[in-house]
């Protein structure tokens, strides 16, 4: 969801496929939209969408939206292609003054735009690195800033920020006990659920998907090979980043997940080609994430909360992980422009890509076994989803991301949901670690994270 992932915000892009050469109709529109971008000229841009396109949203929405992205981005300095994503629907990337953004753009055949999609551009390995003190004063300018919740923990000790407001409106200070989401954080925490059944000898990492498919639905095999389990939790599997029959409305992308089921996950599984070398072939998958919930939660015959309860929140003795409901104690979310966004709900095909939420007391619990696992099964199944191999090489975690800062070993996983951002890890020599949890759909947890974990490693 590049190791940091997006999963949504406004106008939400929720497609990956192949890349092809840009379509000379589509290079033209973009060099019009950029000029009228750049002089505010919103009324022009929507001119030129379609009566389908317009009946989904106003003109005055529409200029409302795009007026603050600007006040976000800047002026739009230049754009790249990126990739085609289907026969409709073309990625680019814009470079901004201030914040970059990525456009996904779909013309009908008269050259009328009927899908016009943006979100951040993430910052990637080569952006600039920024320290810590840096990170947090671009945070405090930043008017669509909200609550931001930083712990630094070791073994012995915990140390705590409490930035911002967990609500424009009521200006209160975020506390130990606000619950946020943390979206693709839920992977590794399923694959930890999986471990401990593995452990459990419930399941094995070598265990074919089609051994948990109904005999009408089994996943073809890859140049002879099955699909495993350990495929799914290295995002080797070949499976794209989504299914290709989430068809959302604009009302319905403000939480995307909320109404895909089973039933459409198998209808997907289906029909699914699959073409790449398993194991070796990455591509981040949200819906290999999902299958991994469907699966253990399919021979648990328990539900994802209920696993989640069992193999981590009590482990940990926190009754503040999981996927907890109305509470008084939530923040308020909002996306990247600053504007309120509601909670995302998921069903069961998809909850374990990025269903949980959690607050700082919770996150401090969860890191201190990830950094000092136990003799327990919980600590038990941590050891093992950090060594996870594939043909017989160590290449990643059990969807957790490694690498390597002045020889030293980072373990993390962010997560961004349509008005949270989060991020979780820890230098593994040296048994420190950060978690940063976020009321507004940014990458400043990734990028605070990532900058804290340095900033400790040089600290030694």
């Amino acid at each position: 969801m590049c190791n940091i992932h997006s999963l949504t915000l406004i106008f939400v892009s929720l497609f990956l496929s192949t890349s092809l050469a840009q379509t000379s109709a589509s290079a033209d529109f973009m060099k019009r939209f950029i000029k009228e971008f750049n002089s505010n000229e919103y009324d022009s841009i929507y001119s030129k969408t379609n009566q389908r396109f317009k009946d989904r949203i106003s003109l005055s929405n529409f200029t409302s939206i795009l007026t603050s992205v600007a006040q976000k981005t800047g002026k739009i300095k230049y754009f790249e292609f990126e990739q085609k994503k289907d026969e409709a629907l073309e990625v680019f990337n814009l470079f901004c003054e201030r914040q970059s953004i990525i456009l996904t753009l779909g013309l009908d055949d008269r050259g009328k735009v009927g899908t016009l999609l943006l979100r951040p551009l993430q910052a990637g390995a080569g952006s600039e690195k920024k320290s810590v003190d840096q990170l947090i004063n671009e945070w405090k300018n930043d008017k669509g800033s909200q609550a931001l919740v930083i712990g630094e923990v070791s073994k012995d000790n915990a140390h705590y920020q409490f930035l911002g407001s967990v609500d424009k409106e009521r200006q209160l200070t975020p506390t130990m006990k606000t619950l946020f989401e943390i979206g693709s954080i839920t992977k590794p925490l399923a694959g930890l659920i999986l471990h401990a059944m593995i452990l459990e000898g419930k399941l094995s990492l070598d265990d074919p998907i089609n051994k948990f498919l109904p005999d009408s639905v089994q996943l073809p095999k890859v140049n002879n090979q099955e699909v495993l389990l350990k495929h799914l939790v290295t995002h080797s599997s070949c499976f794209p980043r989504l299914p290709d029959n989430m068809k959302l409305s604009i009302q319905q992308l403000q939480n995307p997940y909320q109404s895909y089921t089973n039933e459409d996950l198998l209808r997907f599984l289906k029909k699914i080609t699959l073409s790449c070398e398993l194991g070796k072939h990455q591509e981040y998958s949200n819906v290999g994430a999902g299958l991994l919930g469907y699966v253990i939660t399919h021979v648990s015959q328990k539900t994802f909360d209920e696993l989640v309860n069992e193999y981590i929140a009590k482990p940990i003795n926190s009754n503040e992980i999981g996927i907890l409901g109305l509470s008084p104690d939530w923040a308020t979310g909002y996306n990247f422009l600053g504007m309120k966004q509601e909670n995302w709900t998921f069903t069961s095909a998809m909850v374990a890509a990025g269903g949980i939420d959690a607050n700082a007391s919770s996150m401090e619990k969860l890191l201190r076994i990830l950094m000092h696992p136990d003799n327990s099964i919980l600590g038990k199944a941590i050891i093992a989803s950090k060594n996870t191999k594939i043909n017989g090489v160590q290449e990643l975690g059990t969807f957790w991301v490694k690498q390597s800062i002045n020889n030293k070993t980072i373990i993390w996983h962010n997560g961004q949901t349509g008005g949270f951002s989060a991020f979780i890890g820890w230098v593994e020599e040296d048994g420190m670690g950060v978690f940063v949890l976020s009321n507004n759909s940014t990458i400043t947890p990734t990028k605070l994270g990532l900058a804290y974990l340095e900033k400790l490693i040089n600290a030694k």
